[in-house]
């Protein structure tokens, strides 16, 4: 008695094609979790507002009024960020991570010095190896 498994090397070259996506696509989640992960969580309105999207078309933004501290969701942030990631299109150029929150540029340029686990976006930057963090002060 034997055993033989018998592939091709077509099979072989279309897993290799694939090899790309599959790992642009896990270093995309990895990303995901490391956001959710160090995201400092206190209404949820800087937690639950990120996004991520194929040119950076998509934004999420959740209003703090009237929400209590310590109120953030984690799991809420990370399937919303999962949920973007399964509708990303791999065929466009770009992927953005973003956050429309009120106070997104105080969490990431921490001016006063009271945020625990500041610049979210520039650690990601340092973490993943790519991008470049543009942070929109709406106050100048």
């Amino acid at each position: 008695m034997s055993v033989k498994l018998e592939g091709t090397f077509e099979e072989i070259i279309s897993k290799i094609e694939a090899l790309p996506s599959k790992i642009v696509y896990d270093l995309l989640s990895e990303s995901v979790d490391f956001l959710v992960n160090q995201s400092p969580v206190d209404t949820g309105a800087y937690i639950e507002s990120h996004a991520l999207s194929s040119g950076g078309g998509k934004t999420r933004s959740i209003n703090p009024r009237g929400r209590k501290k310590g109120t953030g969701d984690r799991v809420k942030a990370k399937a919303q960020l999962e949920a973007d990631l399964a509708e990303l299109d791999f065929s466009q150029n770009t992927f953005v991570f973003s956050n429309h929150s009120a106070h997104a540029h105080i969490v990431e340029n921490n001016p006063r010095g009271k945020i625990k686990s500041p610049h979210i976006y520039t650690q990601l930057q340092n973490h993943i190896g790519v991008g470049k963090v543009e942070v929109d002060d709406p106050n100048g």
